[in-house]
């Protein structure tokens, strides 16, 4: 202490000493509690071989498990944020399970403080296994910590333990780790839904829909509201023309709004002024066209903005680009075609440096991804489980080619010959709806904003229907433009299905009549009707 005092840590062989007085657990044994814990906090901080405090962490486990010491919950608490980064295999068994082990039964008496400290340090570098493979370490504790820490997470949300700040924080920190929960989701959306924003709360949007998308939250009273504030903002408060920093921010928040498959015509007017903004690379103009052609959204400045970044392809911004920017690029090409007005469309399909740029820079990440997943679900037990119903119901239907513009996990083996002869009776497109495409938390626009948390929690339509999200939407949606008889397997219903029959009665429904039972169902298309179609 009295060196970091006066600062002579570094340099005088200090870490050296400490590491050699504490490489024996037996040095710490003496030490209450609270001093080991603030030892190991000081230990993590700084260069010390990343044994030495593990080793002291789990020999401090044996002594608690021996009843030769004990430690509070808020002090487990330290203890696990202090070692949380430094513990990988093979440490990772002998030290976090056994701090959780004694954590875990006390974690609903934590204080909203502490309680958002293991929040942070747990999502901070999640651990993620296997059941199986927890079974076998003896971490199966790790099943049960979801549970508990939401039920905390919604206890200390309606006691009011948290203002909107740290509630946003943490409901990131739940993104980050998939840990959901109707309740938990109801508090925290309620009380981000209720509370005023106000120039202080700017920095929050972008987290709040990173929460959203990952939580597969789609309230959209709260979107709208994040959405009018935003674009209030950016007419206000933000510096004009917005500097590369904020247009980044710009992005990232309208990428959540399109993965929630919420539309807003304020935002997409935000995204049109941007083309225009000097300060914006080649880059970010790439992303903004892509964005404003997933929205649907093709102004004026559109073809201009898309000419100019075009002729610039040779720029070492461009060149820069990684596969996600570049297939992502590509909805630039693929939603004007589909959803674009036919001027356009003609321009991008038959202008020769269009074709060009899109052909060299980004059709080939693309149509690699489709293949990507087309080789995972080849390899997968889902295919093999559908394969077996198809064949078991003598369905006339096969995987999709490879080089498809959409990896379609089974199509009608005629269908294009049938897509170019526009039959009466369109070939059928057996599309899967991952679990991440599937929303879980849907409340519309015309929802009452001032409903309590359990008001809010009877109104998910997810109880009732299933919604998909993400890429699933405009796959689909383009599937039929092209002249597919869409049909959907949702894999959180698939693969819980446990017998041969169970899953061809599914397949019979979900290729049936559509209906309430089996229609696909996106969050921008409930705003404009009720009911399935």
């Amino acid at each position: 202490r009295l060196c970091r005092t006066i600062n002579l840590w570094q340099g005088h062989a200090v870490e050296e000493m400490l590491t050699h007085l504490l490489s024996s657990p037996a040095a710490v044994r003496p030490l209450p509690t609270s001093y080991f814990v603030a030892v190991l906090s000081a230990l993590c901080s700084f260069n010390v071989p990343k044994e030495v405090p593990l080793t002291l962490a789990s020999a401090f486990v044996d002594r608690v498990d021996c009843g030769e010491s004990i430690a509070t919950p808020e002090q487990w608490v330290r203890i696990l944020h202090s070692i949380r980064a430094l513990d990988d295999p093979p440490w990772w068994d002998r030290v976090t399970p056994r701090i959780l082990q004694n954590l875990v039964p006390h974690v609903r008496n934590l204080s909203p403080h502490n309680l958002a400290l293991l929040l942070q340090t747990y999502a901070s570098k999640p651990q993620h296994s296997k059941p199986g493979q927890r079974a076998e370490s003896g971490d199966a504790i790790l099943d049960h910590l979801p549970a508990v820490v939401t039920g905390a997470v919604n206890q200390a949300v309606r006691a009011g333990g948290w203002n909107i700040e740290q509630v946003v924080h943490n409901l990131d920190q739940l993104g980050r780790l998939d840990w959901y929960s109707d309740t938990t989701a109801a508090a925290m959306v309620a009380q981000c839904t209720q509370t005023p924003l106000l120039e202080p709360h700017a920095p929050l949007l972008v987290p709040l829909s990173r929460a959203c998308a990952a939580l597969r939250i789609h309230h959209a009273p709260l979107l709208n509201k994040m959405v009018l504030w935003y674009c209030w903002s950016c007419t206000y408060l933000r510096p004009n023309p917005l500097p590369q920093p904020q247009v980044d921010e710009l992005l990232e928040f309208a990428g959540h709004l399109l993965d929630l498959s919420f539309h807003s015509l304020e935002l997409q007017g935000v995204l049109s002024e941007q083309l225009l903004n000097p300060n914006a690379s080649a880059r970010q103009k790439l992303a903004l066209l892509a964005a404003m052609a997933r929205f649907a959204h093709f102004p004026v400045e559109f073809k201009e903005a898309c000419a100019k970044v075009c002729a610039e392809s040779h720029s070492s911004d461009l060149a820069a680009l990684t596969s996600a920017d570049l297939v992502n690029a590509f909805n630039i090409h693929l939603c004007a075609v589909f959803d674009g007005p036919a001027a356009l469309k003609h321009w991008l399909t038959e202008d020769e440096a269009m074709k060009t740029f899109f052909q060299v820079h980004t059709s080939q990440q693309w149509y690699h991804k489709q293949d990507q997943e087309r080789t995972t679900f080849l390899q997968s037990h889902a295919y093999l489980t559908l394969k077996q119903a198809i064949e078991d119901e003598g369905l006339d239907l096969r995987p999709s080619d490879p080089g498809d513009v959409y990896h379609i996990e089974f199509v009608s083996k005629d269908a294009k010959e049938r897509l170019g002869a526009m039959p009466a009776d369109p070939p059928i497109a057996l599309v899967c709806i991952k679990s991440k495409e599937q929303l879980r938390w849907y409340i519309p626009i015309t929802a009452d904003v001032g409903l309590d948390a359990e008001a809010l929690a009877v109104q998910n339509r997810c109880h009732q229907f299933r919604y998909m999200f993400r890429g699933s939407v405009q796959k689909t949606r383009h599937l039929q433009a092209m002249g597919y008889r869409t049909a959907a397997i949702w894999l959180s219903e698939w693969t819980a299905l446990e017998t041969a029959e169970q899953r061809q009665a599914y397949l019979r429904t979900a290729l049936g009549t559509p209906g309430r039972q089996n229609a696909t169902f996106s969050p921008n298309a409930a705003e404009e009707e009720e009911t399935y179609c």
